[in-house]
């Protein structure tokens, strides 16, 4: 039975009405993109947006070492799901050091476990490039996904139509190399500039922006200022 790793669900931060706000961006992916969601259709996978760092760095005429992915199966995830999945590609021979990255866990109200919210695998397709696939039952459609980046420069996502969607600033950011973190992600702050560490070795006029985020913090530091006036103004009565 695999080892699974708790991991922390990401920040929601594209709510519905925001989905309009993606853009066509024009852009004409490799064929090994349409070849892996093509190779995992034939496997059983189901839904599947390509998004993230592989558009980005096609956009920005750089090679990519990965490919991340979010696809849905038809059976309900689970520790057997898991198993199952990692088998199925471990069987298939353009697919090789397949394993387990991560299970999210969903829990109740009482703080049990109470399912299998998302299973992360990693595998090499034909001793190329590594998928990083994001495996769950709810499918998400590509303009949240375009949207869902920690950055404007990483929010891009694309369909086996080849149709991509993108943030608005996206190809703004991309010429002008800016790395704009979005105000409500400070929780992941030292989990992005890691990403950006690793992401600034191939894009090296990359810029780290959080001016977005520290405007946040200072909201936020006022905000709990006032509030902790007000409480003392309403006991010192």
């Amino acid at each position: 039975m695999s080892s699974f790793t708790l991991i922390t669900p990401p920040t929601a931060t594209v709510s519905q009405q925001e989905h309009t706000n993606a853009r066509t961006l024009r852009l004409t992916a490799p064929k090994c993109m349409f070849d892996a969601m093509d190779t995992l259709s034939e496997n059983g996978f189901e839904n599947i947006i390509i998004f993230g760092g592989a558009l980005r760095d096609t956009y920005m005429n750089a090679a990519f070492r990965d490919i991340d992915i979010w696809c849905t199966i038809a059976d309900p995830l689970s520790g057997e799901a898991a198993d199952k999945l990692i088998q199925q590609l471990q069987q298939n021979p353009r697919f090789s050091d397949v394993k387990l990255k991560a299970k999210l866990e969903l829990q109740d109200e009482y703080g049990r476990v109470a399912g299998v919210g998302k299973i992360g695998i990693e595998c090499t397709m034909d001793q190329s490039f590594v998928l990083d696939l994001n495996i769950s039952n709810t499918a998400l459609s590509r303009a949240y996904t375009a949207l869902r980046g920690d950055a404007p420069i990483n929010s891009i996502a694309m369909g086996r139509d080849g149709e991509i969607l993108a943030d608005p600033q996206f190809e703004d950011h991309a010429h002008r190399g800016i790395y704009r973190v979005r105000p409500d992600r400070l929780s992941e702050i030292e989990r992005i500039r890691a990403r950006f560490s690793k992401i600034s070795q191939r894009h090296t006029r990359l810029v780290f922006d959080t001016s977005q985020i520290e405007d946040a913090q200072l909201q936020a530091d006022a905000q709990k200022r006032s509030s902790r006036v007000a409480a003392g103004g309403l006991f010192g009565r």
